[in-house]
Order: C-alpha cells, then sequence, then structure tokens
C-alpha cells in the first residue's frame, strides 16, 4: 500500500539529502530567464501610440498584479 502522509514526507525529503545531512542549494535551471526583482532597465521599451495603454516597461502587466 501506498504511504501518504507524514511518512510520505519524510520518506521524500529524506531522499535529497547529502552525505552529510545537507541538502543541495536550488538553482533555477539554465533555460530560465533570472533577473532580480525591482531592478529598472536600463533603456525601457517606450510607447509608440498614446491608444497602446499596455506598453511600456511592463508590457502588459494588469495594474493590479496578476491576483
Amino acid at each position: 500500500m501506498a504511504r501518504f502522509g507524514l511518512s510520505a514526507l519524510k520518506s521524500w525529503l529524506g531522499s535529497g539529502l547529502g552525505s552529510r545531512g545537507k541538502r543541495p542549494s536550488w538553482q533555477a535551471p539554465t533555460a530560465s530567464w533570472q533577473r532580480p526583482f525591482g531592478l529598472g532597465w536600463e533603456q525601457p521599451y517606450t510607447v509608440r501610440y498614446a491608444s497602446n495603454l499596455d506598453d511600456g516597461p511592463s508590457h502588459g502587466m494588469p495594474l493590479g498584479g496578476f491576483g
């Protein structure tokens, strides 16, 4: 029978431990885009037409966020 709950969690966490009991540090995949939060743009994209309200450095991100 498959293990569920705390015992399954402990076994999953325990399987990733190294020989000294430390987990390797997490790293983003090499194919991902890594940019620090809040870092400004050297040359931000500027609005081409006044009707394009979603152009600009945020490129169409909703004003209230994604939540």
